[in-house]
């Protein structure tokens, strides 16, 4: 008995916490003007209590970053506050540009999504994934992160708006799949695509999404998107990590300058793989035309 009223409970924190889908209470922002390029990234930091070397691959993966000036970055698994500092700080300093940042709080641990881009951020919005996995698993974590898709609506001057969004979904463990839950967050992240990206022009979608794009939960990303990265990558056909972009009539959309992001050096120069996922970078071109 004692267990089932414990199991309820739990049930309904989860239940409460999760945030719900709404269209914004804002008007929609214009549409940017064309032909427009942005560069944007999506990287799993790997900042996990139990990873080696952290504060030193934060500053290192800040050098890479700043190096290349994104327009758009979204940082997966970017826990500790401390660390994204450090990471912060060493991006402005190569890239020479100041970057407004956005942590997404959640969970007992925090999201872990963090974005970061040089143009005004002129709104911002969280949904929480109604499922994450089981509670009493403890070294999965998911649950206590608090998992969910993060949407930033960049203002960029003479342009125009664009939304972006970052996400990390549930991960796979021996003995656990999650297959269940992730397909649940994954239908959960194409509605809060339309509810929240009211810009009329493509909104761009990137994160660790833990699925192939061969895996059945990948379904609700098939139809009305673009993923501008799956195989662009020689022998890495299953990857989980994506850049997309939800299609909107009278835009066409091209991809370039295409790099993944696996070493960086350290404070001392030498050679430093920065995470256990090779950080994406790839131009996302705008342009007149297209059927949608």
């Amino acid at each position: 008995m004692a267990r089932t009223v414990l199991l309820l409970c739990w049930s309904l924190v989860a239940a409460c916490s999760a945030a719900r889908p709404a269209r914004p209470d804002v008007a929609p922002a214009a549409g940017p003007r064309l032909p427009l390029a942005l560069k944007v990234v999506t990287f799993n930091v790997q900042d996990l209590f139990v990873a080696s070397r952290r504060p030193e691959r934060m500053r290192a993966i800040g050098r890479r970053l700043g190096a290349l000036r994104p327009d758009f970055i979204g940082l997966q698994e970017a826990f500790d506050g401390d660390h994204r500092e450090l990471l912060e700080a060493e991006l402005e300093r190569v890239s020479g540009l100041s970057y407004q940042r956005r942590y997404f709080p959640s969970g007992v641990m925090g999201s872990g999504l963090h974005v970061l881009t040089p143009h005004r951020v002129e709104r911002a919005s969280f949904w929480r994934y109604s499922r994450n996995g089981a509670w009493y698993q403890f070294r999965h974590g998911d649950f206590y992160a608090g998992k969910g898709a993060a949407m930033v609506r960049l203002g960029i001057d003479g342009v125009g708006s664009v939304d972006c969004f970052n996400t990390h979904c549930i991960a796979s463990y021996p003995g656990a799949s999650y297959r269940e839950d992730r397909a649940v967050q994954l239908r959960e992240l194409a509605a809060f695509v339309d509810a929240e990206a009211t810009t009329p022009a493509p909104a761009i979608i990137l994160g660790d999404l833990n699925a192939s794009i061969r895996s059945p939960e990948y379904a609700p990303l098939v139809t009305g998107y673009h993923n501008l990265t799956a195989g662009r990558s020689l022998g890495r056909a299953g990857r989980i990590d994506h850049v997309l972009v939800r299609a909107y009539q009278g835009y066409g959309v091209t991809a370039r300058d295409y790099q993944e992001l696996w070493m960086g050096t350290d404070d001392l120069g030498e050679p430093l793989q920065l995470s256990d996922h090779a950080g994406l970078v790839i131009t996302v071109e705008l342009r007149p035309g297209g059927g949608g």
